[in-house]
């Protein structure tokens, strides 16, 4: 699943005395013989069930001597959470965070991969065209008889597969489709795979995924295979998904599955490289924190956390051109839609 990542908390939060922007230490103080169980808990839930030591040449054991005498030193819990994001830290993985009993969020890593789109430019677009959205995180316009929808989250809560399966039926006379997934952080990713579906006509690989199968960091599953199903009426006309380094988690999994159909091509950016599935965990004080469960390849094998899927068209785009106004992504796939029509 994805989640919407708070640069400014982030920021005063993380390594250093990050709680002067929001005190949870007031609701439970265990002290220290409690935070270093838990400390040792947390530890051991990565050093059983996290996939990416190789990966990312991590001596796991080396980082938690390193911060134990910390941890034995705490005296609050904002200092505790602290230290344990600060170890998870040189993981990289946006699928690590905490939760704290009142609903703060702590990421442990932060993409700073700049966006190939601007909000700005999107919503002028959307009013030139008359856009119509369908729901809170889905809308759509219709440019040159060419149907562009946007589609900026998997959460069950925001998308809708009805509403996307009413756009396409309803607009089936169109001369392609444009799916915009670039500020999709993620969700749901069987609903993404439903939309996936819709696009092709027989069974297909989308990704695949391993997870830890023993007490060694190298015990992992053999690969397995998650499936795009046909699904509804086949549009069988060209289709261009827009993505970019703001893609992450189950819409990699998305970008993936759909561009391993035969029909569809990606236009924009390499995504942002983040894939894993995370389960969630509560320390004694109330804290929930994550621990990824899997590692997820694409469908040609390639694992997604830190890599990304680069684009089949690499489209560069950025403030500059933002700025007069323009989403040189979405202009290159318009026209690329018009030119397979011509032909």
């Amino acid at each position: 699943m994805r989640f919407k990542v708070i640069t400014l908390l982030f920021c005063c939060l993380l390594f250093t005395n990050f709680w002067g922007c929001k005190n949870d230490d007031n609701i439970v103080n265990t002290g220290s013989e409690q935070y270093v169980a838990d400390f040792e808990t947390l530890w051991n839930h990565f050093d059983k069930e996290y996939c990416y030591f190789p990966f990312k040449n991590i001596d796991w054991k080396q980082l938690h001597d390193l911060y134990l005498p910390s941890v034995e030193k705490a005296s609050s819990a904002e200092s505790f959470i602290s230290i344990c994001a600060s170890m998870l830290a040189p993981l990289r993985d946006g699928h690590i965070y905490f939760i704290g009993p009142n609903g703060t969020y702590i990421p442990t890593h932060i993409n700073s991969y700049p966006p190939n789109y601007d909000a700005s430019v999107y919503q002028a677009l959307f009013q030139q065209y008359n856009g119509v959205m369908v729901n809170s995180s889905t809308g759509y316009v219709v440019v040159d008889s060419i149907l562009c929808v946007g589609i900026q989250s998997w959460l069950d809560a925001q998308f809708n597969i009805s509403d996307f399966d009413n756009i396409l039926d309803s607009n089936s006379d169109m001369h392609g489709v444009i799916i915009d997934v670039r500020a999709n952080g993620g969700g749901n990713q069987n609903l993404a795979l439903e939309v996936a579906g819709r696009f092709t006509s027989v069974a297909t690989v989308g990704s695949y995924s391993q997870v830890r199968s023993g007490p060694l960091y190298t015990d992992l599953t053999p690969l397995h295979s998650i499936m795009v199903t046909p699904r509804g009426k086949t549009w069988k006309k060209p289709v261009v998904v827009l993505t970019g380094r703001k893609c992450f988690s189950s819409n990699e999994g998305f970008i993936s599955a759909i561009e391993n159909i035969p029909s569809v091509t990606t236009i924009g950016d390499t995504t942002g490289g983040g894939s894993g599935n995370p389960k969630f965990y509560s320390f004694s004080n109330g804290w929930q924190y994550t621990v990824p469960q899997w590692i997820e390849h694409t469908a040609d094998k390639k694992i997604i956390e830190w890599n990304g899927i680069p684009p089949g068209i690499y489209v560069k785009a950025d403030s500059l051109d933002f700025a007069k106004g323009d989403d040189p992504v979405f202009d290159y796939a318009l026209n690329w839609i018009k030119e397979k029509v011509k032909n």
